[in-house]
């Protein structure tokens, strides 16, 4: 299945941040660059996760510290929802 990718200018346009912007997030390991054609893309599942950094950077006026520890502690909340939904099957099967 090819990814589809989506120019990082565009996105940083729509939404009126630097494109330095992107590069720090790279940076930081909080989302993946991909160069193609001399022109820096993401993955399109990527998306969400890079909207939702701009939002908290540009509305918020979260630095990107903040942006490091809020994306880190949402990815544990995620892990725990995982956790908490395998044990609540787990539960139900033997309460039957």
């Amino acid at each position: 299945m090819e990814q589809k990718l989506i120019p990082i200018s565009i996105i940083c346009a729509q939404h009126n941040v630097e494109i330095t912007f992107a590069d720090d997030l790279y940076a930081c390991g909080l989302i993946e660059i991909i160069e193609e054609k001399e022109e820096k893309h993401i993955q399109e599942e990527a998306l969400e996760r890079l909207e939702k950094m701009i939002r908290l950077h540009r509305d918020l006026e979260i630095n990107m510290a903040g942006i490091e520890t809020i994306s880190h502690m949402l990815t544990e909340m995620d892990k725990l929802q995982e956790k908490l939904v395998i044990t609540r099957r787990r539960l139900s099967f033997y309460e039957q």
